[in-house]
C-alpha cells in the first residue's frame, strides 16, 4: 500500500462553507493525525462520547462520506478529540458543524441519495392533494426507541400514501413534487429510493418484487453474494437494513398489491408513495389519493404555463377548448401546450382547429387523447418523426444514444440530438441521465405509428439491428473485463459504433447498467427469430452476470439460449450454451456441482467431434472442478491432466497455468500434497516467465497454503508475503488480503501467537479501508477461504 502523506497544517474549520467541505476538512484532519484506521480510530473514539459505547468501524467510514446530509454532533466531537485537537480546537470543530447543518437546512439538501427522478418545474395544479399528503406525514423527531424488541408504545406508524388514477393524468409528477418538497425541507435526509415498477407495460411483464428488492439491498451497500433468493427472504433483509432511518420509497407505477406489499418497510422513519392506476385499498393503513382529469381552470393553468400567459390571456375561449378537446388530460395538455409555445405563429384558435382534425384512434379508460399526440407527431421534423416511432420498437425498458442509433441507423451524436429534440417536446422523459424512455402510452402511439408508416421488413430491419448492437456491445464488454478470454466468434455482423471500455471496471458498470434490458432484448431476439443472436447472448454476458452475482438472470438466460441454439441448427452453438449451463451451475450461492457434469460432458463431445482442440481443453478443465466438488478427485485428476496436454498441444500458456492450477486442486484433494506442491511451483514460474502477474499472485497465495498442509510455515511466510507484495502492486486486492490473513496463520500454527495477533489486526485495518460494499463482498469470499484465520477465543483481539 502506497504511503499516506499528512497535510502540513492542522486544516482550519472556520474556512468551510457546507457540509461537503466539512467532511472533506476532517478527512484531512485525520490524514495529518497518521491517518489511523477506521477500526483503531472506532476504538479511541466509544468511550469519548457523552454516553460511552462501543463504535463500529463502519460508523467510523460512514461519517467520512461526501455525499453525507448530516452529522451526529456527539460523534464529531469526539472524533476530533481522538485525532489529538486540544479543548479550544474541539470547541472550534463543533461550532463549525453546528454551523454547516443550519447553512444545509435552510439552504436546501447536500448530497442528495440521487435515486429521485427530477422534479419538473412545470408541476401545476393539484394543491388540494398536495396539501393532503404533505399533512399526514407525520412530525419529524428522533429515530424511535425500542424496549424488548417492539417500538415504544406512542410511537408514529409509517405512513403509504397511494396516487391513484389512469395513465397520463400526473400520478407520477404529484408524487415527485411531494418528494422533493419533503427533501427540501430537510425531512427524509437518510434515503430516498424510487423504482418505476412498469404495472401497465403493454409488451412485458410487471417488475418482480424479487428483482426490485435486490436492486434496492444494493443500494443499501448489500454486498451481491449476501443478498439471499427468494423474496421474502430479501423483503426480511430489505425491512432489516433500513430500520431506523429517515428513508423515502416512491413506488411508482404499480401493477398490484401483490407485487408492492414485499416492498414495503416496517420503520415508523419511512414514508411510501405508491402510485397506480388501479385502486391499491387492501394495502393495510394506506392513505389513498384518487386523482381525476383536472377541471378547466387547472387545465388552462398548464397551457399558460407551458404556452405564454399573454397569448392565453388573448384567446381565453379557444384555451378553454384546447383543454377540451386533449380530454382535460395533463399529458394530453401539456403536448398541445409543447407544442404551441414552439409556434409563435399560432393562435390558439388555430392549434384548436388542429387538435379538432386530428386522428382519434387510441382511447384509455373511454377518453381519447391521440389528437394531441397526433398533433405533436405531426409538426415533428422527418428525421424526429422517424426516431419517435422507432423507439416504440426498441426491446429495451429505455435507450441510449448508442442503442437508438443503431435502431435508427444513424451516428451516435445525431441520434443524441434527435433524442434531445423529443425531450424537448416531451415526448421522451430522461429520468437517469444518458437515458431515455417513452411514457406507456406514448410508447403504445409510437408503435402504432410504426405499423401504420413502415413495412414489416424495415420494422424488422431496424429491430435486428439493436439487437446485433446489443450483442456487439457485450462481446466488447466481455473482452474488456477479461482480456484474452476465449468467446464464440460473432454470429452477426458489428455495427459501426459500439462502445469502448478503459478496463474491467467500465465494462462491469455497463453491464450494471443494462443487466434490465438483457432478457428484454434476448426475448425479442427470439420473437423476430435471430436464433443465433438468441443464443449468442447469454453466452458472452456469463462471466458478466457471475461477476454482478445476476444468478436469476443468467439461468432465465441460460433457458432460453439452449432453446435458441435448438432451433438453430448448430450443434457447435448448442455446445457453447451448454458450457455455460455447466459453468453456471458451479458458481452462485447454491452450486450444483454434480449438475454441472452432465452438460459440460454433451459440451465436450461436440467440441471433440468438431476438432476444437481449444473449447475442448476449457471444457475438460471444467469438468475437473466439476468433479473435483462432487468428490470425485480422482475423475478430476484425468479431466485436468487431459486440459493441460490440449493447451499445451495448442499452445495456449495461460490455459495451460490454469489447468495446472486445477491439478494442484485436485491433488489436494487426493491427499497428495506434495505432488499439489510440484504442480503450483511450475505454476508460479510459468507465470514468472509469461509475464502474468495476476497469475503469479494467485499461484504464490496457493503455494502459501500448500507449504501450510504440509506444516512448512516459514516456505509458507515467505511465499504470502511475496504473494501480498505483488498483489498490492498490481491492485489485486482480494489475493493481497487472502494472502495477509495467511500470514497470521502461518504465525499462529508456528507457535507465534503474539506476531499472528498483530498480523491479523493489520489485515482487519486493510480490509476497513475499502469502500463498504468491496469490503463485505470481501468478507463473504475471505469466510470461505482455505487461508482463513481468526484469533483463539481466548485472544486479545475481538472482531
Amino acid at each position: 500500500m502506497a504511503p499516506v502523506t499528512a497535510p502540513d497544517d492542522v486544516p482550519d474549520p472556520d474556512q468551510v462553507t457546507d457540509l461537503p467541505g466539512f467532511i472533506t476538512a476532517l478527512g484531512r484532519l485525520r490524514l495529518w493525525a497518521g491517518a489511523p484506521s477506521y477500526r483503531t480510530l472506532a476504538r479511541q473514539v466509544g468511550p469519548l462520547l457523552r454516553q460511552p459505547q462501543q463504535v463500529s468501524a463502519s460508523t467510523l467510514r460512514d461519517a467520512f462520506r461526501p455525499d453525507r446530509r448530516r452529522l451526529d454532533f456527539d460523534l464529531v466531537v469526539a472524533m476530533v478529540r481522538a485525532l489529538g485537537l486540544d479543548a479550544a480546537e474541539v470547541e472550534r470543530w463543533r461550532q463549525a458543524c453546528v454551523r454547516v447543518h443550519a447553512e444545509a437546512k435552510t439552504g436546501g439538501p447536500v448530497g442528495v441519495f440521487r435515486q429521485l427522478p427530477a422534479d419538473l418545474p412545470t408541476f401545476t395544479g393539484r394543491e388540494p392533494e398536495l396539501r393532503r399528503l404533505l399533512a399526514a406525514v407525520p412530525a419529524p423527531g428522533p429515530a424511535p426507541r425500542e424496549a424488548g424488541g417492539a417500538a415504544e408504545a406512542g410511537a408514529p406508524t409509517m405512513v403509504i400514501s397511494a396516487i391513484e388514477g389512469m395513465a397520463g393524468i400526473g400520478k407520477t409528477q404529484l408524487a415527485l413534487r411531494a418528494a422533493h418538497t419533503l427533501v427540501r425541507a430537510g425531512r427524509y435526509a437518510d434515503v430516498q429510493l424510487y423504482v418505476n415498477l412498469r404495472g401497465f407495460d403493454p409488451d412485458w411483464p410487471p417488475a418482480d418484487p424479487s428483482a426490485v428488492l435486490e436492486a434496492f439491498l444494493r443500494q443499501l451497500e448489500v454486498a451481491p453474494q449476501h443478498i439471499p433468493e427468494g423474496v421474502d427472504e430479501r423483503a426480511a433483509m430489505f425491512r432489516d437494513r433500513i430500520h431506523g432511518r429517515a428513508a423515502l420509497l416512491v413506488l411508482d407505477n404499480a401493477a398490484s398489491e401483490e407485487q408492492v406489499r414485499p416492498l414495503i418497510p416496517g420503520s415508523a422513519r419511512c414514508l411510501v408513495i405508491v402510485t397506480s392506476r388501479r385502486t391499491l385499498a387492501g394495502l393495510d393503513g394506506t392513505e389513498l389519493y384518487r386523482l381525476d382529469v383536472f377541471g378547466t381552470d387547472e387545465g388552462v393553468a398548464l397551457l399558460t404555463r407551458l404556452g405564454g400567459a399573454e397569448r392565453v390571456a388573448a384567446e381565453p375561449e379557444a384555451a378553454r377548448e384546447i383543454v377540451a378537446l386533449c380530454g382535460h388530460l395533463p399529458l394530453a395538455i401539456t403536448l398541445a401546450a409543447t407544442r404551441l409555445r414552439s409556434r409563435p405563429s399560432w393562435t390558439l384558435e388555430g392549434l384548436a382547429g388542429r387538435l379538432r382534425s386530428g386522428i382519434a384512434t387510441l382511447a384509455v379508460a373511454g377518453r381519447s387523447m391521440p389528437a394531441a399526440f397526433d398533433l405533436s407527431y405531426q409538426e415533428l421534423a422527418p428525421a424526429s418523426r422517424r426516431m419517435f416511432r422507432l423507439l416504440g420498437l426498441h426491446p429495451g425498458l429505455d435507450a441510449t444514444a448508442g442503442s437508438a442509433a443503431a435502431l435508427a441507423d444513424l451516428d451516435p451524436a445525431e441520434a443524441e440530438r434527435i433524442l434531445e429534440e423529443l425531450c424537448d417536446e416531451h415526448l421522451v422523459l430522461q429520468r437517469t441521465q444518458d437515458r431515455y424512455e417513452l411514457h406507456d402510452l406514448l410508447r403504445a402511439y409510437a408503435a402504432e405509428r410504426a405499423a401504420a408508416e413502415m413495412t414489416p421488413a424495415s420494422r424488422s430491419a431496424a429491430v435486428a439491428r439493436v439487437v446485433m448492437w446489443y450483442a456487439a456491445a457485450m462481446t466488447a464488454a466481455a473482452a474488456a473485463e477479461s482480456p484474452g478470454r476465449t468467446l464464440p466468434p460473432p454470429v452477426a455482423e458489428t455495427p459501426d459504433h459500439v462502445p469502448g471500455f478503459g478496463g474491467a471496471g467500465e465494462a462491469l458498470a455497463f453491464y450494471e447498467r443494462e443487466r434490465s434490458n438483457l432478457a428484454r432484448v434476448v426475448a425479442t431476439a427470439v420473437d423476430q427469430g435471430l436464433n443465433e443472436l438468441a443464443w449468442y447472448l447469454p453466452v458472452v454476458t456469463q462471466r458478466l452476470a457471475a461477476i454482478a452475482a445476476d444468478w436469476q438472470g443468467q439461468e432465465h438466460l441460460n433457458a432460453i439460449a439452449l432453446d435458441a441454439a435448438g432451433r438453430s441448427h448448430d450443434d457447435v452453438a448448442r455446445a457453447w450454451v451448454l458450457r455455460i449451463v455447466g459453468s453456471s451451475r458451479l458458481q452462485g450461492p447454491a452450486p450444483d456441482p454434480n449438475g454441472a457434469v452432465v452438460p459440460l460432458l454433451q459440451a465436450l463431445e461436440i467440441f471433440h467431434d468438431h476438432k476444437d482442440r481449444l473449447l475442448e481443453a476449457h471444457v475438460q478443465s471444467e469438468l475437473a472442478l466439476a468433479r473435483a466438488k462432487s468428490g470425485l478427485p480422482e475423475s478430476a485428476v484425468a479431466n485436468a491432466e487431459e486440459a493441460l496436454a490440449l493447451y499445451r498441444q495448442v499452445g495456449d500458456d495461460h490455459g495451460e497455468i490454469g489447468a495446472l492450477t486445477t491439478l494442484a486442486v485436485c491433488l489436494h484433494e487426493l491427499g497428495r500434497p506434495r505432488d499439489a506442491l510440484t504442480m503450483v511451483q511450475l505454476v508460479v514460474a510459468k507465470a514468472r516467465e509469461g509475464g502474468y502477474r495476476t497469475r503469479v499472485a494467485y499461484g504464490l497465495r496457493n503455494l502459501g497454503y500448500t507449504h501450510l498442509v504440509l506444516e512448512e510455515f516459514e516456505e509458507a511466510r515467505a511465499a504470502l508475503e511475496e504473494a501480498v507484495k505483488v498483489s498490492g502492486d498490481i491492485g489485486e486486492r482480494y489475493i493481497h488480503l487472502d494472502a495477509m490473513n495467511g500470514i497470521a496463520r502461518a504465525l499462529h500454527d508456528a507457535g507465534r501467537g503474539d506476531e499472528a495477533l498483530e498480523q491479523h489486526r493489520r489485515f482487519l485495518e486493510a480490509l476497513d479501508d475499502l469502500p463498504p460494499t468491496l469490503a463485505e463482498r470481501f468478507r463473504q469470499q475471505l469466510e470461505k477461504s482455505t487461508l482463513r484465520y481468526t484469533p483463539d477465543a481466548s485472544g486479545t483481539l475481538s472482531e
